[in-house]
């Protein structure tokens, strides 16, 4: 009996350390801080991100491409900061919709006086 035990706590000391090692690598490239926005700023940041899903490379590919919209969400949220308080993920999903091409009725553009900056292609270089 002793002896199993000993062997079950052998198992469990080798998972532990296996368990540890790979949480060490999953949060290798976690942060402490974020990047501020300042207050009132959050929706000319939310235009660029989504001004970036529609950049092409020259072949004519997406340049940045992921499956849902969640992902560009849960970065802006998990990233960002808008006077130096948390972006709420309910808050910003109205912009972000599932369906680009029709968006449900709970959508919502990004205003006018919040539309900034714009993208462009730079000129070919030599």
């Amino acid at each position: 009996m002793i002896a199993q035990q000993e062997s079950e706590i052998l198992v469990l000391k080798q998972e532990v350390t296996q368990l540890k090692a790979d949480l060490k690598k999953a949060t290798a490239l976690e942060t402490e801080g974020y990047i501020n926005i300042p207050e009132g700023y959050r929706n000319a940041v939310l235009h660029l991100h989504l001004q970036m899903q529609e950049l092409k490379t020259p072949e004519g590919k997406e340049l940045m491409f992921s499956q849902t919209q969640s992902v560009w969400m849960k970065m802006i949220c998990k990233y960002f900061r808008e006077g130096d308080k948390e972006i709420n993920y309910e808050t910003i999903r109205r912009y972000f919709p599932s369906d680009k091409r029709e968006p449900r009725d709970k959508h919502a553009d990004i205003p006018a006086k919040s539309k900034l900056f714009t993208i462009n292609s730079a000129k070919k270089r030599s």
